[in-house]
Formats: structure tokens, C-alpha cells, sequence
């Protein structure tokens, strides 16, 4: 009953909604943005992006924007807990307080910001995440991600995912085939 775990960071909070539909077989925790504050906001631009200089200026004043607005909000929400305003900021510990600081202030944003996230599956799961996530119809960020998981699964475990091919695909992107989905 072979178990891989992955811890993996730089990865953006849309990756993970997808990623953690994958139940039978896996374990996740994920870093959660009640518990970090704005000088810990980081945020992954999608890879279409990267090389076009307006997309590129579209997300980075998007990401500028929603990281000063988050700081605005927070910092208000602060004031008025210290002034001891409003019932739904209320707590006992100060370590609540900020918390609820975060949560209510943590809609501001987008599905861009950088999480950290472990997850532990067995053989049977991985081999599904693969054959979903590192499919040519994948979304560009996950089917990268599960290359990078790919490549360590295939080191360690060559026998169980030895039979998966890279792909190379039109847009200059890999995929994974296999002769043998859902063993």
C-alpha cells in the first residue's frame, strides 16, 4: 500500500480548487489565508501571460490592486476592533481577532495568490491525478504542476509509473500518455 506525499509551494489557490476535487485515495492540508497576513501575499501569474506584455501589465496592476486594497481593509478592520466596534470582530485572544481580520478581508483576492499545499495519495490516486491533471486537455497550470510530479513519482517508483510517455504538444507544453489508463 505504497503512500507519495508532496509538499509544493508556488502554486496559485486556482490550481489547488481543482486539484483537490481528486478525494478517493488522497489527503491534503493546505495553507490557509486566515492564518497569513499581507507581507506574506505573493501571487502566480499564469504562464499564457508571462510572455505577453499586456496580459503581463494587466496582472501585475491586478495584483498591486488587490494587495493594497487587502492592506486597506485589514488595517481598518484593525482599527475598529482596537476601538471595540462591530460584534462579528469580536474575540476573546488576540489571535482571533486577526484571524477574523483575515478571513473577512480575504475576498479581496483572486485565485492568483500563492498557497502551499501537502498531498499524500496512493499508487491507484496518483496514477488518476496523472491521467487527469497531465492530460493535453488539462489546464495549463495544473498539467505543469503534475509533470513536476510526474518526474519524482517516475524516479522513485519507475515500475508502477514507468509506462507513462511524455507528450509534446503543439503549444510548446508536454502531457502524459499512458497505454494503460485506470489499472
Amino acid at each position: 500500500h505504497p503512500n507519495f506525499s508532496f509538499l509544493t509551494y508556488g502554486i496559485s489557490r486556482s490550481l489547488t480548487h481543482e486539484l483537490v476535487r481528486h478525494r478517493a485515495g488522497c489527503a491534503y492540508s493546505q495553507l490557509s489565508q486566515r492564518y497569513v497576513g499581507g507581507k506574506m501575499l505573493r501571487f502566480v501569474e499564469r504562464p499564457e501571460y508571462v510572455a505577453d506584455s499586456f496580459l503581463h501589465e494587466l496582472f501585475m496592476n491586478r495584483i498591486d490592486r488587490a494587495a493594497q486594497e487587502y492592506e486597506g481593509v485589514t488595517g481598518h478592520l484593525a482599527e475598529i476592533q482596537a476601538r471595540g466596534g462591530r460584534s462579528i470582530l469580536s474575540a476573546e485572544a488576540k489571535t482571533d481577532l486577526r484571524k477574523k481580520v483575515r478571513q473577512a478581508a480575504r475576498s479581496l483576492l483572486p485565485n492568483e495568490t500563492e498557497t502551499f499545499v501537502v498531498m499524500t495519495g496512493n499508487v491507484r490516486a496518483w496514477r488518476h491525478v496523472l491521467e487527469m491533471r497531465a492530460s493535453e486537455h488539462a489546464e495549463t497550470e495544473i498539467r505543469a504542476w503534475a509533470m513536476r510530479v510526474f518526474r519524482c513519482l517516475v524516479e522513485e517508483a519507475p515500475l508502477l509509473f514507468g509506462d507513462y510517455t511524455i507528450v509534446n504538444l503543439p503549444d510548446g507544453t508536454r502531457a502524459l500518455s499512458t497505454p494503460y489508463p485506470k489499472v
